[in-house]
């Protein structure tokens, strides 16, 4: 499933003659000068495909709504949403001409409270007429991961609980039983490190140590690397920099190399001789004896800021 197409009206720069926008299935890309509505569009997909209070990444606030060449401000603001290859349950927001396409519509409006104060409230309803509500299933089918710009590449990129990779391998697992295999890993993995004898030592040392301080409702401790929840194996995601060109020394891949053609994916100068690993792999069958031995070769990596 996709957005095939954007509408997007009396949103900050947008005014009420609206803008359409029509996006292909893949990469698309929006290019423009600076103040013509670049970031609105964006964050217009970001509040659609956010609404749910407990998806909640970014709010429309009142400053959100167009401010007209009188400087009165808008009081109504829509977002509609139009995509393809809907899936067959969907059918909240299914077009009854065409299953395959459906759509949905968010409409923002200034109303006044008891107390006269303007609040914002919105209604959202699936497919062409108003009236058929959206389920928060419906929202959970959409994956969304916003990478904003990296502004400091070594703090943007460091495992933490918003981390942008860890935000974009989240969007990737779509259900349950994918997180919990991994974790089902993890775990296996923590459990066979942490039976280690040394490690073992070190924490009988320690609930030792802690007995003979507290001699009555002594306490006990557990060693362990990451708490097994999804969230906190994401946000440990760490980053490296890979060179892309390795050196090789190695007789046997050098001919390897040169006898199958595969000239681009070595680099030769007065320094020596250097492959592209990772893309040879990623794009050739390569008898597993000397992937082993690329492989190999790709012995370090660096930190960010070694970059």
């Amino acid at each position: 499933m996709y957005i095939e197409k954007l509408k997007i009206c009396n949103f900050r720069i947008i005014d009420k003659n609206g803008v359409e926008l029509k996006f292909n299935k893949g990469i698309n890309a929006i290019i423009g000068a600076n103040n013509i509505g670049k970031t609105a569009i964006i964050d217009a997909i970001r509040i659609a495909t956010s609404i749910c209070d407990y998806k909640k990444n970014i709010y429309f606030s009142m400053s959100d709504f167009h401010i007209n060449k009188n400087g009165t401000r808008e009081t109504t603001a829509q977002i509609d949403v139009f995509l393809s290859d809907v899936p067959e349950n969907l059918i909240e927001i299914w077009d009854p001409e065409n299953p395959t396409k459906g759509e949905y519509h968010i409409r923002f409006r200034i109303e006044k409270n008891k107390q006269g104060e303007d609040k914002i409230k919105y209604e959202t309803w699936g497919g062409k007429y108003e009236g058929n509500n959206l389920s928060g299933e419906f929202f959970d089918t959409i994956k969304l991961s916003y990478l904003n710009a990296l502004r400091n590449v070594e703090n943007d990129l460091y495992p933490s609980r918003n981390s942008k990779i860890g935000n974009l391998v989240s969007s990737l697992f779509v259900d349950e039983s994918e997180k919990n295999s991994l974790l089902s890993e993890i775990f296996n993995a923590n459990k066979e490190i942490l039976s280690n004898e040394k490690i073992t030592k070190a924490k009988k040392i320690i609930n030792t140590n802690l007995s003979e301080i507290e001699k009555i409702n002594s306490q006990r401790i557990e060693l362990n690397f990451i708490d097994p929840k999804f969230e906190n194996v994401t946000s440990s995601l760490k980053t490296l920099f890979i060179p892309k060109w390795t050196f090789v020394d190695n007789e046997e891949i050098k001919k390897f190399i040169t006898d199958n053609n595969l000239n681009d994916y070595k680099l030769e100068n007065n320094d020596g001789f250097f492959v592209d690993v990772e893309r040879l792999l990623e794009e050739n069958e390569i008898d597993s004896l000397i992937k082993n031995k690329l492989l190999e070769l790709q012995h370090f990596s660096l930190e960010i800021y070694q970059n």
